[in-house]
């Protein structure tokens, strides 16, 4: 009986992690589900930065840039609130930083590894976006796309043409301050059915300014 005492107790940690591990998974596919049929979908600017072999896209929220993706890895920060357009065409923002999840308004749970905005990327599935012929990208494993997230002169030319991406948005469903991204547009157009990336804008009269 002894014998058995050590093996029932292993048997019974061994049932207490898989009832955790099925309960962690049955608890974030109905989270999925609730997201999907009771959430309410809005639009964020974003900036676009890299492109990869699979089509996956690198981008950061237009509003406050970078900025959000360092200080929403802060384990104290909790939330941030949600600006809503008053015009379903007009966008969504970002808003106040928040130690404690609030009671009341939209906003987003930041405490989540893979939730928006601290989620950068977009697996699109689209290999179309990734273009090693282009002079502009980098010839690495991903493209950067400096001619899109910053302003700049072509020196291959005598006139100076600066240009800035085209408009990019994702739409991001939310329930509760939990959030998944459904999707991602340039230029108005579905990137999974993009036949490349569109060309960059040019600024007329930009100047030195630009």
């Amino acid at each position: 009986m002894k014998k058995r005492l050590p093996i029932l107790a292993l048997c019974a940690v061994i049932v207490l992690q898989l009832a955790a591990v099925t309960g962690f998974i049955v608890y974030y596919v109905q989270l999925d589900d609730k997201i999907e049929t009771l959430g309410t979908e809005y639009r964020f600017r974003i900036i676009l930065e890299s492109v990869d072999e699979d089509g996956t896209i690198r981008f950061y929220p237009a509003e406050g840039n970078r900025f959000y993706s360092y200080v929403m890895n802060d384990d104290f920060r909790k939330a941030v609130t949600v600006t809503v357009p008053d015009d379903a065409d007009e966008y969504a923002e970002l808003g106040t930083i928040l130690d404690e999840v609030p009671d009341s308004g939209e906003y987003l749970l930041v405490d989540r590894p893979n939730a928006f905005p601290v989620e950068n990327t977009y697996a699109s599935g689209n290999a179309n976006l990734y273009d090693l012929t282009d002079d502009d990208f980098s010839s690495y494993a991903y493209n950067y796309l400096p001619a899109y997230y910053e302003s700049r002169p072509t020196w291959d030319t005598d006139e100076e043409v600066y240009t800035t991406q085209p408009e990019a948005y994702v739409t991001v469903r939310i329930y509760r301050g939990h959030a998944a991204i459904t999707g991602m547009y340039i230029a108005g157009e579905n990137v999974r059915t993009l036949d490349a990336l569109p060309e960059p804008v040019p600024i007329e009269d930009a100047g030195e300014n630009a």
